[in-house]
Order: structure tokens, then sequence, then C-alpha cells
């Protein structure tokens, strides 16, 4: 019978990353939450502190390597080019409603998208 090679199964997922707890005061949670609400993308509780921890080490030379999700910059993008081909003529709630089927894509796929939250409530329909 033939040993089974140890180590030797590829790892699939996500890149490995350390994890810290951190408690704060309730007035740098505030503060926090101010700063979040400021920014373009909302980004949540550890997304801002990780982008304000790599800005403050940016400042010192020290920047890590950064991948940033191409979505909310391509999801204005494509808007401003549906804006800007859209039909004039149509009334704006028409305009904004295939604009968001466009931006949200079909309903089919909707369910099978990984990157998006899923709907609170299964049986509204939001087209």
């Amino acid at each position: 019978m033939a040993k089974a090679i140890r180590g030797s199964k590829k790892r699939r997922g996500r890149v490995p990353e350390a994890q810290i707890s951190v408690r704060v005061r309730k007035e740098f949670l505030t503060a926090l939450d101010q700063w979040r609400k400021q920014q373009n993308d909302q980004p949540s509780r550890p997304n801002a502190m990780r982008q304000l921890a790599e800005a403050s080490l940016a400042k010192f030379g020290q920047q890590p390597r950064v991948r940033r999700r191409p979505g909310p910059a391509a999801r204005d993008m494509a808007a401003r080019v549906i804006d800007a081909l859209a039909d004039q003529s149509a009334p704006p709630e028409n305009r904004a409603k295939r604009k968001r089927r466009l931006l949200k894509g079909p309903e089919e796929f909707r369910d099978i998208r990984e990157d998006q939250p899923k709907s609170r409530r299964p049986n509204e329909s939001s087209d």
C-alpha cells in the first residue's frame, strides 16, 4: 500500500492573514464611524482601520502591498457611461430603473453572484 504524501495538496482560497483583536474606547469608534461616513466606498470598521493604518504607514515609506477590489470604481465608471448613453427622452424613473437593471445584472444570475450581498427580503423585487 502506497503512503500518502503529506503537504502535497494545494490549498485554494484566501491568502492567510494575521488576525488581531484591539480594544478601543467609544470615542475612537465614534471618530472612526464619522470618518467612514465621509468615504465614498463606505468601508466596514475593519476595512476603515486597515485603510487608516496603511495611510499612516505610507507616510513613513513603509507602505504594505495592497490589493484593492475594482468593484466600486468599475461600478462608478459604468454608471457614468450609462448616464451618457441613456435615452434622454425617457422619463427619469424609467432611466433610473434601466440603469439599476444594467448595474445589478440579470435577475436570473443575482443569486449566484458571490461578490454581492444576499438580498434581505427574498420576495422583494427591485426591478
